[in-house]
């Protein structure tokens, strides 16, 4: 990648503007979370930066809240999930226990790539001890995985959970304003 780029900073996503777009996935069965995050950053970041008169926003991208898309000819429909991962300047993924493809399809798509920022927090759930690892786990600790880096929030709701997701969440602030400079993916004539 050019040198140009600035260390720890975002790709906006359009032109004559700073919105950086947060690519939110995760299972059903982190669909809490998913809620939670997205609070997150419309209370804490959205409605924060507007109040100060900040030009920089973070809409949260939600594949279920996305109008209806015709799937292209030849492709799948996960193919328009990768097509946002990899449109986003931050790709948030929520896992509890199970990995779909689509979800680990996505991971794929954008873990080697340099224009988009991947977090990855993982909420297990209490297993006793001996019981076989979940999909997450192994997906997690395999080979596919490389390069993948992610964080265990061994409990949801704990004073912890909150403060590893505050931290991201100001992580990719912090990101965004140092942004001046960036290209960004869509370029407006």
């Amino acid at each position: 990648m050019a040198s140009h780029i600035p260390t720890g900073s975002l790709r906006p996503h359009t032109t004559g503007g700073s919105t950086f777009p947060v690519f939110l996935s995760s299972a059903d069965e982190a669909m809490q979370f998913r809620n939670r995050v997205q609070g997150l950053v419309q209370k804490s970041l959205n409605s924060q930066l507007s109040f100060r008169a900040w030009l920089q926003t973070f809409p949260v991208w939600r594949w279920e809240e996305m109008a209806a898309t015709t799937v292209p000819a030849g492709g799948s429909a996960n193919d328009l999930f990768v097509q946002k991962a990899r449109e986003s300047s931050v790709t948030i993924v929520l896992l509890r226990d199970k990995l779909r493809p689509g979800t680990k399809e996505e991971l794929m798509a954008v873990k080697d790539d340099p224009e988009v920022e991947l977090k990855v927090l993982w909420f297990p759930r209490r297993r006793l001890r001996f019981a076989p690892g979940t999909e997450v786990q192994r997906f997690l600790f395999g080979p596919d995985a490389k390069n993948i880096f992610h964080e265990k929030l061994a409990r949801p709701n704990s004073e912890d959970a909150w403060q590893t997701l505050a931290a991201n969440l100001i992580d990719v602030l912090l990101m965004a304003l140092r942004s001046d400079g960036r290209r960004p993916y869509v370029s407006r004539v």
